[in-house]
Formats: C-alpha cells, structure tokens, sequence
C-alpha cells in the first residue's frame, strides 16, 4: 500500500468541504419551507446528494491506497456533524426570529405568522377589497405561499410580516418589514394589510408606526420606505401619518408606484 499523499489529500478534502457548505445551504432552506424543524432531522439530510459526496471520498481513497470504508466511515461522521450544526443553528435562529416583533400597541399585538394563520390569511388575501391595488385577490395556495415567504423571512432576517391581531385576540391581518427592490436597490419597506370590516378605525397606522419604530429602534436601520399603487390614496396617508415623505416613483413594474420614505438620521 502506498502512503498517502497529506497535501493532495487535503486539497481534496477542502474541495469536497465547500460543496457540503453548499449542500448545507440548500438543506437550510428546505427546512425553512418545510415551516419548522421536524423530529426526524434525517429527512432534511437529502440522503441522495449526500452519497455522491460520499462515492467521491471512496474514490478519493482508493486513489491514495486508502481504505474506503475507514475514510467513508469518518466523512460520514463529517456530513452528520456539519448537518447536525447547522440544523442545530438554524433551529435556535428561528426560535430567536420567532421571538422578534414590535412589543404591543396600546390595542395590538404582533407575533409571526404560522400555517396555522391560513384559514384568516387566506381570507384577507383573498378579498376583493383588501386586494384592490394587487393585479388579483391571491388563492389559497397563494396565500399559503405567503405564509411560507414570511417565514422564510424570520429565519433569513429576523423579520417580516407578522400577524396582527387585537389585545383580546381578533385577528386584524398583517403589518411588519420586507426587503423589497426600488429602482434596482433594496429597501426595507414596511407594509400591512387590514380586514375591511376593521378598516377606518386607524388599525394599519398603529401598526406602521410599531414597525417604524422597530426598524429604526431594533434593527437599526437607516432608512424605511413604504412602495405604493398610486391611485391608493388611504395607504399614502398611512405612510404620511408615521412620518413619511414622497421621494421617487418606482418604475420595477408595469405600473408605476410611488415610493414615500422616511430617513431616520433626519429624525434626530
């Protein structure tokens, strides 16, 4: 048997290491859309991806008169360990995600949303109403996705739309922070949608404001926007009323919106 070649050895283990961060990557966001960490943590491993990783250490081995099943058997232990990390850090990020939202308002509190949330989502996304600036009310399945985009959210950013609901528990619909494109930049743009039957009692300011007051207290940031259609005149005022001024038009789409923003080191 000849020795082994530690440099050459090295290389290609560095090699294989980047495609299992890789790998882990993809696994992190399959378990963001699966909603929430399942119990069997073996079912997010992609076992497929996970032996041509493997077949490429045993030829790798046989390469440098190795003995496969010893390196299998250690890289094996490598995959499960790295995966195990991940999962275990992903884990408490949501739970940490999770956990982070505006503190209550005088009549509202936020949480994150949940599948749970779907039938109220899909409610409100899907009323006329509510939707009459969007191209069209959302589906169910829409909705779901909407669910699962904001989760998506939590876990990447630490936030997102959040579920607003009164003190003693009525659901109100949704208000909170999302990355969104303006002219071919990111801006972080607070947006909300409330039941029409709970519409004009000054629930969407009160939450805009909370959320306002989390981007520019919790997070830190510089600066907040708010995209709208331009014949929306009720969410201008919104916008108006947590401070906001118009700064440009948003030409990223077939109609073009008005964007109001908000500098916060103007503020101070």
């Amino acid at each position: 048997m000849t020795g082994l070649d530690i440099e050459g050895v090295r290389a290609e283990i560095d090699a294989l290491d980047r495609q299992i961060v890789q790998l882990i990557a993809e696994r992190q966001r399959w378990v963001v859309e699966a909603g929430a960490l399942k119990p069997d943590q073996d079912a997010v491993r992609a076992p497929d991806r996970v032996e041509k990783v493997v077949d490429k250490v045993r030829a790798l081995a046989n390469e440098a008169a190795a003995s496969p099943e010893v390196v299998e058997r250690t890289y094996r232990a490598m995959i499960a360990a790295f995966i195990d990390l991940e999962l275990s850090i992903h884990g408490n990020h949501v739970a940490s995600a999770a956990g982070s939202a505006p503190g209550d308002t005088e009549r509202l509190h936020f949480r994150p949303m949940t599948l749970g949330d779907l039938e109220n989502m899909a409610a409100l996304l899907g009323d006329p109403d509510v939707m009459t600036y969007y191209p069209a009310p959302k589906t169910r399945d829409e909705a779901r996705a909407w669910i699962e985009w904001n989760q998506r959210n939590y876990a990447e950013h630490g936030f997102g739309l959040w579920i607003i609901e009164t003190r003693d528990g009525e659901f109100v619909g949704d208000c909170g922070l999302t990355w969104q494109q303006v002219n071919g930049r990111r801006e972080l743009e607070v947006g909300y949608h409330v039941r029409a039957a709970l519409q004009g009692r000054g629930y969407a300011t009160e939450a805009a404001a909370a959320c306002r007051d989390f981007a520019r207290d919790v997070l830190g940031t510089a600066h907040l926007v708010a995209i709208i259609h331009p014949d929306n005149a009720a969410s201008v005022r919104i916008a108006k009323k947590i401070g906001m001024s118009f700064i440009e038009e948003d030409h990223g789409r077939e109609i073009v919106r008005r964007v109001l923003g908000l500098d916060f080191s103007e503020t101070h």
